[in-house]
């Protein structure tokens, strides 16, 4: 995360979660967790599910276009499907772990994997 965010403290940004998330449980409210799925981190993609898991959180998934240096959707077909086939593996036992946002994860798979294929056809 740290790559990603400049300046940004991991245990600083999980403290700020954690309070969100009790506040919100006190208010009966909600914490939503976004992740801006990229080159960068798609290894990490799997664990932060689980760790929205734990939270009690639901994940949103921003596409990343640009710049292209960060966007799996940049990579040529035959990386990405690399790279989609690596996740499914880290992902098997998805359905063990994630409850919440196991549709989150099946989603990306979904949509990176078409990608790769259409653009395979083209």
């Amino acid at each position: 995360m740290e790559k990603v965010r400049y300046g940004a403290d991991y245990y600083e940004i999980m403290k700020n979660i954690v309070i969100f998330k009790n506040y919100t449980d006190r208010v009966g409210t909600s914490v939503t967790l976004s992740y801006c799925l990229m080159r960068q981190n798609w290894t990490e993609f799997f664990d932060f599910l689980i760790l929205a898991e734990e939270l009690g959180c639901s994940v949103f998934v921003n596409t990343v276009i640009n710049p292209d240096e960060c966007s799996l959707f940049s990579l040529p077909p035959s990386e990405l499907l690399e790279i989609v086939e690596s996740m499914e593996i880290m992902g098997k036992d998805a359905p063990k772990y994630l409850k919440r946002n196991h549709w989150c994860w099946l989603q990306q798979m979904k949509t990176l994997r078409g990608h790769a294929i259409k653009a395979l056809d083209v």
